[in-house]
């Protein structure tokens, strides 16, 4: 993204975040295609078993307008995720022009640290001191990464001040880090809600037919009932016990989940392309298409490296939850390290020191879901 802008002078983050965005409309179309490549299993039928899960999911017990109903519980909820997932982004593009990226990068990621407390009110979590610790640990090891400065920089032969690296410097724009910081912090606030609420409302049926099991959705696969929603409530309250479904009736693993990724870019495309007029319009960012292959090249990659993380990051908040999986997100900091080690780039030892302590709070979390597994 910041060799697009920088090198290539494609400056359009709200576009190339849009483009990003709308490109999760292509997994769900992926996923089904491997799934009929793998083992022959029609698509349609496939949508059709999303359909029901669906319906299982969304529709009110006892209520005779039950499909309607869940048509819209669902509308709503892709609606809001929709909103939930692009507002972190839109909050960190604006904080970024207004503060250093330092301070930004330090409050995002205290992310970890707000989705532990919204788990424990929210989900209703059990306080666990150990992963409290982890959690803490993480975010101190942000920090100390963030604020430990950087290399000696590499002495100018260019007497000119304008020119750097043989291109000519931009005036930087006024800034405003009180402002930029206050933003940064209602990302991280944004990015851990929306991490909670998909959790709760997104990631697992509300009517299941399966108890407790390890291939339910937890781990992947979602029970699809067999009979209407307001009956299975009724054998719940009866205290039936409900079978385990057998595969068959379960939908492949991830599959629900990029059901939602999809419908995601969907909703980006039906409502966050009403902004770029406005930002044209006002001179905020002048709307235009990539000059060359190249560009449009690299933009394809940018939309393809999205489209990876978010996914993978969604499936992950159904199968770890939103604690483990926002505390992992951060280890993005230590592969940046290591490749940039690996480049050649200078690297300063609080930098080494905040990678190592993301590291191992992923481990503990990682270890301490296992053994609660």
């Amino acid at each position: 993204m910041q060799y697009v802008q920088s090198d290539l002078d494609y400056r359009q983050p709200f576009f190339l975040f849009f483009l990003t965005h709308i490109s999760f409309l292509f997994i769900l179309p992926l996923h089904l295609l491997l799934l009929r490549l793998q083992s022959g299993t029609p698509i349609l039928s496939n949508l059709r078993d999303l359909h029901t899960a669906v319906l299982a999911t969304h529709s009110i017990p006892g209520s005779e307008r039950g499909r309607r109903e869940a048509y819209i519980r669902f509308g709503v909820l892709i609606l809001c995720g929709t909103l939930g997932v692009s507002a972190p982004s839109l909050l960190w593009y604006m904080a970024v022009s207004l503060t250093s990226i330092s301070s930004v990068t330090a409050l995002f990621n205290t992310n970890a640290f707000w989705t532990y407390l919204l788990s424990l009110l929210l989900l209703h979590d059990a306080f666990r001191p150990l992963r409290l610790g982890a959690v803490l640990l993480a975010s101190i090891g942000v920090i100390v990464d963030s604020y430990s400065g950087a290399c000696a920089p590499t002495p100018n032969p260019n007497p000119n001040p304008n020119v750097l690296a043989g291109g000519p410097l931009e005036k930087l724009p006024p800034t405003s880090p009180l402002l930029g910081n206050m933003l940064a912090f209602l990302a991280s606030l944004a990015s851990s809600l929306f991490q909670v609420l998909y959790k709760k409302y997104a990631t697992s049926p509300s009517h299941s037919s399966a108890p407790a099991h390890p291939h339910t959705a937890e781990g992947g696969y979602l029970p699809i009932p067999s009979s209407p929603s307001a009956e299975l409530a009724a054998q719940a309250q009866a205290g039936q016990e409900q079978p385990v479904p057998s595969p068959s009736q379960r939908l492949p693993f991830a599959l629900y989940a990029n059901l939602i990724t999809s419908l995601l870019g969907l909703g980006t495309l039906l409502i966050m392309w009403l902004p770029l007029p406005i930002l044209n319009a006002t001179g905020y960012e002048h709307f235009r298409l990539p000059g060359d292959w190249r560009t449009a090249g690299w933009i394809a990659l940018i939309a393809a490296c999205g489209v990876t993380f978010n996914t993978t990051f969604m499936i992950l908040l159904g199968v770890w939850g939103p604690i483990v999986t926002s505390v992992g997100s951060l280890l993005t900091t230590l592969l940046v390290l290591l490749v940039d080690v690996a480049l050649g780039g200078c690297v300063t030892a609080g930098s080494w020191a905040g990678c190592g302590l993301i590291a191992v709070a992923f481990g503990v979390l990682a270890v301490d879901v296992a053994r609660e597994g």
